[in-house]
């Protein structure tokens, strides 16, 4: 599973490098790692994760639908500084309004799973998906509440990238045992990739003028 891995990274990030994490992902020890570091995360929020406004122990747990619709009413972005979970990891939230074909779309979606698995998903979570929820401890000065979405779908240009690399290159297919045939598969590989993504890039530029 993907958040057995989630803390993997932990040992290898330096300060100020940028952490892009789906749901599959979700871990607030790893999260908590990132900010260790001094590095920088942004995730999906889970909506099995208690989020609070205060970093007091008896500070009860946000009903967070409710609590960010007068932020969202006038615009389409909210924003609150939370405390996640009970280490009460402190970032901030960004609760983004989404349209109403797109919650009656996301809707349909968790029906569709939930009967394959012989459930019905509860009115909580169908209240949860008429916004798109974003956690990041990077700071208001760098990224404005507007900006933070657009980042986080570079993550999954990212993933389509490591894809087209898979499915042309067959980067992930390695063939024989001797540790010099592997490094140089790979390094062969990887320097061919180097050479063509400025080539990919100069044409979609091309295409595009």
């Amino acid at each position: 599973a993907d958040q057995g891995h989630a803390a993997a990274i932990a040992p290898h990030l330096r300060a100020g490098d940028l952490v892009i994490r789906d749901l599959g992902y979700f871990s607030l020890e790893a999260l908590s790692q990132i900010a260790t570091r001094q590095a920088w995360f942004l995730s999906r929020l889970s909506n099995t994760v208690a989020v609070y406004s205060s970093a007091e122990a008896s500070a009860p747990a946000l009903a967070l639908v409710d609590h960010v619709q007068p932020h969202i009413a006038q615009q389409a972005v909210g924003e609150l500084a939370v405390y996640l979970g009970q280490p009460r990891l402190p970032c901030r939230l960004l609760a983004y309004r989404l349209p109403e074909e797109v919650v009656e779309q996301r809707r349909r979606s968790a029906y569709e799973t939930a009967r394959k698995k012989g459930r019905t998903p509860t009115q909580a979570y169908l209240h949860w998906l008429q916004c798109g929820w974003y956690l990041t401890n990077v700071r208001l000065a760098v990224w404005a509440p507007e900006v933070v979405a657009t980042v986080y779908r570079i993550r999954w240009q990212i993933e389509l990238l490591f894809k087209q690399w898979k499915s042309l290159l067959h980067l992930h297919v390695l063939k024989g045992t001797r540790p010099e045939r592997i490094k140089c598969l790979l390094y062969g590989r990887l320097i061919t990739i180097t050479m063509l993504m400025p080539v990919c890039a100069y044409a979609a530029w091309y295409a595009a003028t």
